[in-house]
């Protein structure tokens, strides 16, 4: 799997929880601003300890009974790794959204198919794909 996650607090508390193992996160896009990892840990922090006010489903991203350390931990190894996006760096006000009728409200969005076909055209792509993600990591 190569997954982009669409919420800070939602994709640390899925990966804290074990749903989801960073190996298979490209990317982590959030909303916050931060320029530095110390910064960014210390909005996880607090996110962790006060909750997510901002947040449309506060309740989803409830991180309480999940271990501060271990949400700091991840939020540093997802830095560290470069797989946090945060589009305000860029002055850019990112919010992930759908066309109509692909709406979700998974925070995880599988990058790469899965395949279940017998076809010779689809398995050989599928191979490729691997190929080449095996080169970006």
């Amino acid at each position: 799997m190569i997954l982009i996650g669409t919420s800070l607090c939602g994709c640390l508390k899925s990966l804290a929880k074990g749903e989801v193992k960073i190996a298979d996160v490209l990317v982590v896009i959030s909303e916050t601003e931060c320029k530095t990892c110390d910064e960014l840990l210390s909005v996880i922090e607090y996110y962790a300890t006060q909750g997510n006010s901002y947040s449309m489903f506060p309740l989803r991203y409830d991180m309480t009974g999940i271990d501060v350390d271990t949400l700091i931990n991840l939020g540093r190894e997802l830095w560290v790794c470069g797989k946090i996006h945060q589009p305000r760096l860029f002055n850019v006000y990112a919010r992930v959204s759908f066309p109509k009728g692909l709406e979700t409200d998974n925070i995880w969005h599988n990058l790469a198919p899965n395949y279940n076909s017998d076809s010779p055209a689809v398995i050989d792509a599928y191979e490729k794909y691997l190929l080449l993600r095996s080169l970006t990591e």
